[in-house]
């Protein structure tokens, strides 16, 4: 909530505003820190734990806290056994590295985003993944998450893109 008391005698209108939002801190893998810009750096052995809750733009740890929360979220069916962060992890350590940009380095894949309205759960949920690349689903009695990223450890950062027919133009190679 953000409240001004703005002289009419000094703006003809309502001037234009702008806020800087860190937005809803979530649990992060017990060893990660969070930097300035909102990543996560990782240092020592994860042991399966998380901590927190604190401010981050790691797209994985949003889509966790999305999956889980009883308030907002789908914790009403979906509880934290459903879900693994041995599959969760390795997502998370490659959205958060830094690739280089023509303004510098920065993560690989960021959340910054307000969800303002109420929406279908399971497109919420699919619109999260999609930040990183990836797709939820239920199998095997959990929710499985999964990313188009190429080898996981960085070394090969190229997207995989599957070419068919269908997406080909007039479905000719």
């Amino acid at each position: 909530v953000a409240g001004l008391e703005i002289s009419t005698k000094a703006f003809e209108s309502l001037p234009t505003r702008a806020y800087l939002i860190k937005g809803k801190k979530v649990r992060i893998p017990s060893n990660a820190t969070v930097q300035e810009d909102g990543r996560l750096t990782f240092s020592g052995a994860f042991d399966g734990s998380l901590e927190g809750p604190t401010w981050t733009t790691c797209p994985v740890c949003a889509l966790y806290d999305m999956l889980v929360n009883d308030t907002y979220g789908a914790g009403d069916f979906i509880d934290s056994t459903y879900l693994s962060w041995v599959d969760l992890y390795p997502l998370s350590r490659y959205a958060n590295q830094q690739v280089d940009t023509p303004d510098g380095k920065e993560a690989r894949f960021a959340i910054n985003t307000v969800i303002g309205s109420r929406t279908d759960a399971y497109n919420l949920i699919q619109d999260l993944a999609s930040i990183f690349r990836g797709m939820t689903f239920w199998a095997s009695n959990t929710v499985n998450v999964t990313a188009d990223h190429g080898n996981l450890d960085g070394s090969d950062i190229s997207p995989v893109h599957l070419y068919t027919n269908s997406n080909v133009i007039d479905g000719q190679f």
